[in-house]
């Protein structure tokens, strides 16, 4: 992801705060609240709990480092991207779920432990380069597309690879989980969701930067491949 955003605020200790709370009331509270109202069998399987704290580790570290841009304006896009982010937890038990009645009963080939050793793989591939890219964005790496006064065209790094890293790594620490959990279903339904918003996403953030940057994007988009190293 690369945008273009106003000058920052210096170091906030309130924006620190606001930061940690967020991690406490969503990745620590929220999140296991509703691991131990509906499913709290989850957290007795070594691997299910692996999951788990790799998604916590990812997902406190990107709430922390990710700056928190002025008031602007959120697209559908990125609300139902947030939405996806509420809704993580009920589609992971989900997932747990379907592997206990369907997958293990009725189709154990995929319920092998190495489709979920797969899944962590993926998952801290996924959130590595996640974490890389946004800080490799710096004060641009924003959740939301922004445009300001203040700004500059990030091509190094991640970004002299693919020109949306930071979605690429999203991919992989996304549906990781659901390797991990052995989920079919839920799985291909997560693929197609998530490849049908970043699709939109990318598109909306690509001619906001055309209209920014010009050729100076163009040009970048020339000697660059959108999501996939070498590939597309």
């Amino acid at each position: 992801m690369v945008i273009k955003i106003s000058e920052p605020k210096r170091f906030s200790i309130t924006i620190l705060i606001r930061k940690l709370i967020a991690v406490v009331l969503i990745m620590l509270v929220y999140y296991n609240l509703m691991f131990w109202l509906i499913v709290p069998q989850i957290f007795t399987n070594p691997i299910n709990l692996t999951v788990l704290i790799i998604f916590y580790i990812v997902g406190s570290i990107d709430i922390m480092i990710r700056p928190i841009p002025e008031k602007v304006k959120i697209t559908t896009v990125e609300k139902m991207i947030a939405l996806m982010g509420l809704l993580q937890p009920f589609l992971l038990i989900l997932a747990y779920i379907e592997n206990l009645n369907i997958i293990a009963p009725f189709i154990p080939i995929w319920n092998d432990p190495t489709v979920a050793y797969i899944g962590i793989i993926f998952m801290i591939i996924g959130g590595m380069i996640m974490i890389i890219s946004r800080v490799q964005l710096g004060k641009y790496g924003t959740p939301v597309v922004h445009t300001g006064e203040e700004h500059k065209l990030v091509t190094k790094g991640l970004y002299k690879i693919v020109r949306h890293p930071m979605y690429f790594g999203a991919i992989f620490m996304t549906l990781g989980p659901y390797f991990a959990f052995r989920s079919i279903f839920v799985l291909i339904g997560m693929m197609i969701l998530y490849t049908f918003l970043m699709k939109i996403r990318i598109q909306i953030e690509e001619e906001t930067l055309i209209g920014t940057f010009g050729d100076d994007y163009r040009n970048y988009m020339k000697r660059t491949k959108k999501l996939f190293p070498f590939i597309y």
